[in-house]
């Protein structure tokens, strides 16, 4: 390999380098998360119901708004809420991974781990 051509990929690598570090420092959470088992969450009873969790030992309960837009999964199968809950209600240490929008609080996802 030729000196220039080395000299080039190292040049590409150092700009593609200096680009991403600009690009995480742009980066904004909009979006956290809380992980915990299903029998240790209060499920929404209907969209326009809260999902309750406490995210630590000793920490203040969270209470997330579901609404319309909330979605719900068992592995990676998109389910109903109704479906959700049957589901959660015969599996009580499956684990929960709870999505919420970090401005608003509001309820993103639920994503149970699959049987």
């Amino acid at each position: 390999m030729s000196p220039y051509k080395s000299f080039g990929r190292a040049l590409l690598v150092m700009l593609a380098a200096g680009m991403s570090s600009q690009a995480f420092a742009q980066l904004k959470a909009i979006e956290l998360a809380v992980e915990a088992r299903a029998d240790s969450a209060v499920l929404p009873s209907g969209p326009s119901s809260t999902l309750v969790v406490t995210p630590c030992t000793g920490c203040k309960p969270l209470a997330l708004p579901a609404s319309e837009r909330s979605r719900y999964f068992v592995g990676q199968e998109l389910v109903s809420l109704t479906e959700f809950r049957r589901q959660m209600a015969t599996r009580p240490t499956a684990m929960l991974v709870i999505f919420y929008r970090k401005e608003t609080n509001e309820l993103s996802r639920v994503v149970a781990s699959a049987p």
